[in-house]
């Protein structure tokens, strides 16, 4: 089959003029890709996209961007792992003549010229997926064996996919250079990494790896004394010694030399230098200390100038004075610099945001911003899925930069099975002060419940900020809404019409995981605290309190454990039938909450089995969490709650609880979820499970 190509190429070749008329330009050339799989086709194709300058294609291809293209598949085939890759490329000139290229590894067959291609399709011979079978250490002593092979494959998953082992000549060097980092940053300078053994079988594409290891004596710095020169001295101005016992490497001598420097920067001094030379070194069988001599030179001290700012034609200067803490003849502050580039930047209107400095005349320089305003507008469109609420959809509506003042306006409509609603948000950032943001909020919502039809409808203004120093987010706001439980099966003594509500309503937040999506590790806290009374333009008094907290634990082997707890209570001065709306009691249940029922079924019931809801309850979520590979992994969970239908029954006088499981698909939005929750003591109107498919994590 080879030959009979190469054969047709040079009967092509041969036959074809060597001068053509240009096409005539009716549509754009094209690309085809195939034989890499749905997904892989795709990412191939932007990966030739890159080749192509402007944003539509040519009206034809030439033959160097075949060629560049075939080299550009080969090489990314041979990344992926797949080492003996065949292409075979179908051009359809703009004359209708069909030519097939066979590329080689090296590109040494070369396509004839001119070419004018109208339709290229490129068709993929993966091959085998070169993948390691087997990884071994010798002399390895400072990490554990599953951590020194985690630079080589994936350890922390159940199943070990070849795609999760993939070996290629690069890859091996990459993972050889990043253990070594690691070895030098833990103080382990001289050691030595050497393949021993690469055993390939070209049958299997199965690779067995031997690495030899000399790890070497491990160096820490014993001691640093530092001495700072002022311009034009020749002796210390000060000097400070300080004892240390930490691992010495690059990365910390970079590190240290940048925090010698910003001491100087703090001070007016943007010139400073620092460097470092050994002292003394101490070597046993080991370990070596070292200690180090500092030598800091301040440079001049300059003063700021002038702060300006480019390209911003639509914000305000008055905008960007507000966030830049730097006047001209102070010191000029490096530090402060970058820090006001950054409260630039979190304006969330400027593509880029640079920072420079031009000097002007004896020790004075100008701090000059350079900016790259961002889009003005977008149009996203919103697509979901739950259990209960089944297929949603929507839109959502930014406006960037109103006014020019970085306001931000948000409106985002969603539709679903079982409910409609809208919601429009205006923020001002930082109009009160540092990280302190005001906002005007609307919204609307029609939603279908277990057993009545939610209506809520109001607005809100109020001011949110965020605390650097507890990492929490603290918002206040004042609210207007007007509340109705229509269509209500449950028979309850409370007028269920329209009811007006004002409050005061206190969100705190705080967030330590390392992913709002999908976390592994961390802690999150969250409460919400509101305050409602008639003084305050509404027709009910209440106060009512919810509190979530959440911690999530990795075991190693990707094996992680998520616990989850929430509290919430109503409070009344009178009768809760008439001043707590039935919209604020509480209704657990649902995929992200007790997942053996329906959304809101875990709720105190009538005796005719319709939905009461509760004023107090305390929930609990443990779950365990085994990862089978990168994206897919399963779960086992137990969920649990105490509720009680008045606050005086408190802490509870019912309880429920449900056990399952379930699979999870990693998705670029979260988690898409599908379990089953069975009911462990379920009511007489209950069901006996649930299964619910969703996207997001559940806590």
């Amino acid at each position: 089959m080879f030959t009979l190509c190469v054969m047709t190429l040079h009967m092509l070749i041969a036959t074809r003029p060597t001068e053509a008329a240009p096409p005539p330009r009716t549509e754009n050339a094209k690309i085809e890709i195939s034989g890499y799989g749905i997904l892989g086709n795709r990412e191939l194709q932007k990966t030739l996209n890159l080749l192509q300058p402007d944003d539509e294609p040519p009206y034809y291809y030439d033959a160097g961007f075949i060629e560049d293209a075939s080299l550009l598949l080969l090489s990314s085939l041979r990344e992926d792992g797949y080492l003996r890759p065949a292409l075979t490329v179908t051009l359809t000139l703009y004359d209708g003549t069909v030519l097939i290229y066979v590329p080689d590894r090296q590109l040494n067959r070369l396509l004839p010229r001119p070419l004018m291609v109208r339709r290229a399709h490129f068709v993929i011979s993966k091959g085998l997926l070169h993948h390691y079978r087997n990884i071994e250490f010798t002399g390895l002593e400072s990490l554990t064996l599953r951590e020194a092979r985690g630079f080589f494959i994936e350890t922390d998953t159940l199943v070990a996919l070849k795609s999760m082992r993939v070996y290629t000549p690069n890859r091996l060097e990459r993972s050889l250079g990043n253990l070594r980092e690691t070895l030098a940053r833990m103080g382990f300078n001289d050691a030595t990494i050497t393949v021993s053994d690469l055993r390939q079988n070209e049958e299997t594409g199965e690779v067995d790896l031997h690495l030899t290891m000399d790890e070497g004596p491990r160096t820490l710095v014993r001691s640093v004394r530092k001495e700072i020169y002022e311009p034009g001295s020749s002796e210390p101005a000060r000097i400070v010694e300080s004892t240390l016992n930490e691992p010495f490497s690059t990365y910390w001598e970079q590190n240290f030399r940048q925090e010698l420097r910003a001491e100087q920067y703090r001070r007016g001094h943007p010139d400073a230098k620092a460097t470092l030379t050994p002292l003394n070194r101490d070597t046993s069988n080991t370990t070596r200390h070292i200690d180090l001599l500092a030598r800091v030179e301040t440079g001049p001290r300059v003063e700021v100038g002038e702060v300006r700012f480019h390209g911003n034609e639509k914000t305000r200067d008055s905008i960007l004075n507000r966030r830049v803490k730097l006047d001209p003849g102070d010191p000029l502050d490096r530090i402060e610099a970058e820090r006001s580039r950054q409260r630039i930047a979190r304006l969330g209107v400027f593509r880029s945001v640079g920072l420079r400095y031009d000097p002007v005349e004896g020790e004075t320089r100008d701090v000059i911003y350079d900016l790259e305003e961002g889009r003005a507008m977008n149009l996203s469109l919103l697509m979901g899925y739950g259990s209960y609420e089944l297929l949603r959809g929507g839109f959502e509506l930014e406006n960037y930069n109103l006014w020019g003042r970085a306001h931000h306006s948000r409106l985002r409509v969603i539709q679903s099975m079982k409910a409609s609603s809208a919601d429009y948000l205006y923020t001002m950032p930082e109009l009160l002060g540092e990280d302190i943001h005001v906002f005007v909020n609307a919204s609307g919502l029609r939603r279908q419940e277990v057993s009545f039809v939610r209506e809520e409808y109001g607005g809100a203004v109020g001011a949110q900020r965020y605390f650097r120093p507890i990492d929490s987010d603290v918002g206040l706001r004042y609210v207007l809404q007007f509340l109705n439980a229509a269509d209500n099966e449950a028979t309850l003594p409370a007028d269920q019409e329209r009811v007006r509500v004002g409050a005061f309503v206190l969100d705190i937040k705080h967030d330590r995981r390392d992913n709002p999506l999908m976390p592994r590790k961390g802690f999150k806290f969250f409460s919400n605290t509101e305050f409602a009374s008639d003084a305050l333009g509404g027709e009910v008094d209440y106060q009512r309190l919810e509190l979530a907290a959440s911690q999530h634990f990795p075991l190693g082997g990707g094996r992680y454990v998520h616990f989850g707890v929430s509290y919430g209570a109503a409070f009344t001065q009178g009768d809760s039938d008439t001043e707590l709306p039935f919209n604020k009691r509480f209704f657990p249940g649902g995929e992200n909450s007790v997942r053996g029922y329906q959304q809101g079924e875990a709720s105190p019931l009538d005796t005719d089995g319709n939905v009461l809801g509760a004023e107090t309850y305390l929930q609990a979520n443990l779950e365990f969490e085994q990862a089978l590979t990168p994206s897919w992994s399963v779960v086992a969970f137990v969920d649990g709650v105490g509720m009680a239908r008045r606050i005086g029954d408190s802490p509870l006088d019912e309880t429920l609880y449900s056990a399952g499981g379930g699979v999870r698909w990693k998705t670029i939005i979260g988690p898409a979820r599908l379990e089953y929750g069975h009911n462990l003591n379920p009511r007489r109107h209950d069901p006996s499970g649930t299964l619910h498919f969703s996207i997001g994590f559940p806590f």
